[in-house]
């Protein structure tokens, strides 16, 4: 599936809350778009065409299926590679959360992440094996509605 369109337009800074606000339009086509942003997105708020709340997660979800924990040093890790279609261009800005760490992710194949560690004020950490990767530059979004979704959006850098 193909990422939807956004048309972001900047309409407040928010430096204390390290974000920045920015309202977007986002064309949806089918049920399940998803839309891929340039920075990582800490929260949304989105309205259907209709007016009503759309229902969205703020992030797509990938199973680390590594068969060994990752160490807090460790700069690439094995993932679950049936969702890297919803990722990124390899090469792009792109940033995932697992546990309480975020990490910039620097390239990706099939099977595998190279990323830099402890990202936006968070610590490397170690994580259990099958930890949930949340990529936090995609969202998901839900309904069966299509058309023209408005709303806000807040970037973490």
């Amino acid at each position: 599936m193909a990422a939807a369109a956004i048309t972001p337009t900047l309409i407040e800074a928010v430096p204390n809350l390290g974000t920045r606000l920015v309202v977007v339009e986002i064309v949806k086509a089918t049920q399940h778009d998803w839309v891929i942003f340039p920075s990582p997105v800490g929260f949304m708020h989105l309205n259907l065409p209709t007016g009503a709340a759309e229902t969205y997660t703020y992030a797509v979800g990938a199973v680390n299926e590594d068969v060994t924990n990752v160490g807090a040093s460790d700069t690439s890790f094995d993932y679950d590679g049936t969702t890297s279609g919803q990722l990124p261009a390899s090469g792009a800005d792109f940033w995932i959360l697992v546990d309480n760490e975020i990490m910039k992710v620097t390239s990706y194949d099939a099977t595998t992440m190279t990323v830099l560690r402890g990202r936006l004020g968070t610590k490397a950490a170690n994580h259990n094996s099958n930890a949930v990767i949340y990529v936090l530059n995609t969202v998901k979004l839900g309904g069966s509605t299509t058309g023209i979704v408005r709303g806000l959006v807040g970037y973490l850098a």
